[in-house]
């Protein structure tokens, strides 16, 4: 077993190519890079923290990313729930 940590994936982010010159030729380009390498690395037994930005954009632009990633169950119901309008601070 692997402890993985990650940060500021930034998912969906344009302007972070730019702001911290990644090398990517577009977001989409970006976004498929970043999930093929997170797959390519997380086993069922590990365990993988991000700390920071995972994605910008909506919920519902995000969510659909979040269920690419190995392993997609666990981890992405935990994200819908953290990240529904019903648990949002101040609600």
């Amino acid at each position: 077993m692997t402890t993985w940590i990650t940060a500021d994936l930034h998912l969906g982010h344009r302007n972070i190519i730019r702001y911290c010159d990644r090398p990517f030729e577009s977001v989409g380009v970006m976004n498929r890079a970043l999930i093929a390498r997170w797959n390519e690395i997380d086993d069922d037994d590990d365990t993988l923290w991000v700390l920071g930005d995972f994605a910008l954009g909506t919920i519902a632009d995000t969510l659909p990313r979040a269920g690419e990633l190995r392993p997609s169950g666990p981890a992405v119901e935990r994200l819908a729930r953290c990240c529904s309008s019903s648990n949002r601070l101040g609600s």
